[in-house]
Formats: C-alpha cells, sequence, structure tokens
C-alpha cells in the first residue's frame, strides 16, 4: 500500500530526517567524498551504523557509490540528491548563525588538524614545515586537509577568468590540484606548485592524464626562472597561511611572477583588524593591497559575504601588470 503523507514536509523529513542522514547529506554537498573523512567527521556514529546509513541513502537514490583504486570507496550525491542542495545549505547556514549566537563550538576535524600541526611546527621555528605533515597524515587516514574540495574554488569559478588560449598560468600553493585542473580547462599552459610532495604526488596520482605541471617549490624560495614568466598567477589562500613576519617575502614572490601584461587574482579571507588566532590569519585590506607591487596595479578588490564559510567575508582581488 502505497503511504500517504499529510504535509509535504514529512515527505522531506521522511527522506532526511534524523540527525545522521542529515549529516551524511550534507558532509557529502560540501565536498566530503571518502569512506575514511566521513567516519572521521562523524565520530560519533558507529562505523557499521555509517555503512548502513550509506546504503539506505543508496536505495532511496540521493547516494551513489563509487570503488576506487586501492579499495577505497567514495560517495557522492546522486543527481536528485544534489536537488536537495537549497535545504542542506539553509540547514548548515542556520546552525552557523546559531553556534555564534550562543558560542556553541563547531570542532570541524579539518580546522583542528591543521591548528594542531601548524602550532606543532611553530613551536619549532618552522612555519611551513605542517603542510607536509598534513598532508601525509591526511593519507594515512588521521586528519582531514579542510580545502580538500572536489570542485574548485567558488571565488575562482565567479571571478571571470578569459580563456587561457595558450597563456602561461601559474597556480601558487596548488595542494591537490582542483583550482590548478580548472585554469588548465580554461586553456592555459599551467603550472602548479606547493611546498609538500605528498600534496603534488597526491595531486599527480588523481589528475593522472592532466597537461598541469605539478612541481615541488617553495613560495619563499621560488625558482628564479619564474619572476616575470607567467601571464596570469593564482594565489589561493597562501599568504593567510603564513605567520605576519613572513607576508611581506610571500607577497613580493607572487607579485614577482607576473609577466608584463599579466593578471594576478588573490583570493583570501578577509580581516577587519590583525589577528593572532590562526592558521588560517585572514588578510587586511592593508595586507591585500600590498600586492600592487613590481610592476602591479589594482583593478579591483571585493569583499565577498559567504554565509557557509565560518571566515563570512572573503576578498577577491585581481591586480594587472602596467
Amino acid at each position: 500500500m502505497q503511504k500517504r503523507y499529510h504535509s509535504a514536509v514529512e515527505v522531506t523529513a521522511d527522506l532526511i530526517g534524523g540527525k545522521s542522514r542529515v549529516v551524511v547529506l550534507a558532509h557529502l554537498h560540501h565536498g566530503v567524498r571518502r569512506d575514511a573523512d566521513l567516519r572521521r567527521r562523524m565520530p560519533d556514529v558507529g562505523e557499521m551504523s555509517l555503512v548502513q546509513l550509506l546504503r539506505e541513502l543508496e536505495v532511496e537514490g540521493l547516494v551513489q557509490r563509487r570503488e576506487l583504486p586501492g579499495h577505497e570507496v567514495e560517495f557522492d550525491l546522486t543527481e536528485e540528491g544534489r536537488t536537495l542542495a537549497p535545504v542542506l545549505q539553509a540547514m548548515h547556514d542556520w546552525g552557523v548563525t546559531r553556534a555564534q549566537r550562543h558560542d556553541l563550538v563547531v570542532d570541524e576535524p579539518g580546522r583542528a588538524d591543521t591548528r594542531r600541526l601548524a602550532a606543532a611546527s611553530l613551536a619549532q621555528g618552522d612555519a611551513t614545515g605542517w603542510f607536509e605533515k598534513l598532508y601525509v597524515e591526511a593519507g594515512d587516514g588521521r586528519a582531514d586537509v579542510p580545502w580538500d574540495r572536489a570542485e574548485p574554488s567558488a571565488n575562482l569559478l565567479s571571478a571571470g577568468l578569459p580563456r587561457g588560449e595558450g597563456r602561461r598560468a601559474l597556480v601558487v600553493g596548488c595542494g591537490l590540484g582542483r583550482d590548478s585542473e580548472y585554469v588548465a580547462a580554461l586553456g592555459y599552459a599551467t603550472t602548479a606548485f606547493d611546498i609538500s610532495e605528498t600534496a603534488i604526488r597526491t595531486a599527480r596520482s588523481r589528475h593522472p592524464d592532466s597537461p598541469v605541471d605539478y612541481r615541488v617549490a617553495d613560495l619563499l624560495a621560488p625558482p628564479g626562472e619564474w619572476r616575470h614568466g607567467f601571464d596570469l598567477v593564482v594565489e589561493s589562500n597562501n599568504v593567510q597561511a603564513l605567520p605576519r613576519d613572513l607576508r611581506e617575502r610571500a607577497t613580493a614572490s607572487v607579485a614577482g611572477f607576473v609577466a608584463p601584461g599579466g593578471t594576478l587574482l588573490v583570493l583570501a579571507a578577509a580581516a577587519k583588524e590583525p589577528s593572532d588566532d590562526g592558521p588560517p590569519w585572514p588578510l587586511t585590506r592593508e595586507e591585500v593591497d600590498a600586492f600592487a607591487r613590481d610592476g602591479l596595479r589594482a583593478e579591483a578588490v571585493e569583499e565577498i559575504e559567504t554565509p557557509d564559510d565560518p571566515l563570512t567575508v572573503r576578498w577577491r582581488a585581481t591586480f594587472s601588470s602596467v
């Protein structure tokens, strides 16, 4: 006998009702894919209970399962599951507001991992060594990389970059390659680098047929041949991950990559005042303006509201070489 409903809300609640179901769907909506990452983000749900939840959501047609090389498994929302995005996003946004209003602690695993490892590295006088440690632990299933998402950065997608037509691009601190692959798909001859050898190795393995030239390099001591060598440079959230005493060098390096007639795109979390609570340490307007050096001038500096992000406001700044 077909089930009868007495309210349209009952239809939705029947599918996503129960905290664990909603949380699974919300994690998938925000780009968490791997089975191990879901388990880490839901420590109060037993492994077998999570397996059962995922099977139920598969049966309902909201979730799909994929087998990866090495016996790894990942999950994603189906086409029908993605239509729940406005519902899931609204629940997330309301929860962020509620947590801020009542000083509730939202202990996101990835953010906690970065702060734990960064604090240990900084205590040893090493400002950048924690990146490699984070990627190694993530590969072993002991940590989350909070910026490891399936889709490119939303602010990069909405930046309106022109087609590359073979021009050279450089992606700074590329991590696992999501933004680099997007830039290459626009037609740029793309070089992407990261200080972490594990990140670069993982990016290459994730994108085995990629045209991107993935390199291990240090933003604070980059290859000399890269100076003024790129028509497009994308700096997304790297300078903000460095202590304030290193930002002058990092900003100078980024600006120095841009070729005459080229463009620099800077994406970063925004701060009204300097803060020691990090990483990240969001950039002030003055720190964003500091990229206007070495022949660069600011074309646009935007503050973008992002209610689904705990940092709430982000910079998107475009500079051109004169």
